[in-house]
C-alpha cells in the first residue's frame, strides 16, 4: 500500500506540474491554447502563429574548459540556422554547462545571453540575467555548479541567421569558467492561424 501511495503522489505531482506549466504558458503568452481541429491535441500558441513541428535541431557541445574575465560581451559559441523559403519559424534555444564564477569584491555575477542576427533573444533583459554569481565573494574557483538558460526568438521569416551565446562578467576581477556545456537550437515551423 505504501508503494502505491508514493507512486500515486508522484503521478499527481507530475500531472499538477504539467497543468501548471500549461496554464502559466497560456497566461504568459496572453493567449488561449489553440485546437488544430476536432479531436486534435492542442498546440501552444507561439507569438502570433501556432507552433507546428520541430523542423531541425542543431547541437554544439564542448568538454574543454574556457575562462573569461571580460567586462564586455564576448562570443562563446555560435551556429547558423536557416529558415527555408516560404516558411516562418521560431527558434527555441538552450544552453547548459558546468560553471564557476569567483573573484572580485562584493556582489558580482557572470552573465550569459543569446543573440539572433545581432539582437538579444527573448526575454530581452540586457545585463540583468545572472547565469552564475560569486555569492557575494564567497564562491571559489573550484565551486563548480550546473546552470542553464533558455531563450526564444520572435517569429522569423525565410533567411539565414547567426545564433550565438555570449558571456561576460560584471567586474574584470571576476573569473567566469564554463566546462562540459551544450548549446541547442530547435527550429519550430510556425503555422499561421
Amino acid at each position: 500500500m505504501r508503494v502505491f501511495r508514493g507512486r500515486y503522489r508522484r503521478q499527481i505531482a507530475l500531472i499538477a506540474a504539467a497543468l501548471l506549466l500549461t496554464v502559466s504558458a497560456t497566461v504568459l503568452l496572453g493567449r488561449d491554447v489553440a485546437q488544430a481541429g476536432p479531436g486534435a491535441a492542442p498546440s501552444a500558441v507561439l507569438g502570433s502563429g501556432i507552433g507546428g513541428t520541430v523542423q531541425r535541431v542543431q547541437v554544439l557541445s564542448e568538454t574543454t574548459a574556457a575562462t573569461t574575465s571580460s567586462a564586455v560581451w564576448v562570443n562563446l559559441a555560435s551556429m547558423v540556422v536557416v529558415v527555408p523559403a516560404e516558411e516562418r519559424a521560431m527558434f527555441l534555444m538552450r544552453f547548459s554547462g558546468e560553471s564557476s564564477c569567483a573573484g572580485g569584491v562584493g556582489a558580482q555575477w557572470c552573465r550569459l545571453r543569446m543573440r539572433i542576427a545581432g539582437a538579444e533573444a527573448n526575454p530581452v533583459v540586457g545585463g540583468d540575467f545572472a547565469f552564475d554569481s560569486t555569492d557575494n565573494g564567497s564562491e571559489s574557483f573550484a565551486s563548480w555548479e550546473s546552470h542553464a538558460i533558455e531563450r526564444y526568438s520572435r517569429i522569423m521569416g525565410p533567411g539565414t541567421y547567426r545564433v550565438e551565446v555570449q558571456w561576460q562578467v560584471t567586474d574584470p576581477a571576476v573569473r567566469f569558467r564554463l566546462d562540459d556545456w551544450t548549446f541547442v537550437v530547435e527550429r519550430v515551423q510556425i503555422i499561421s492561424p
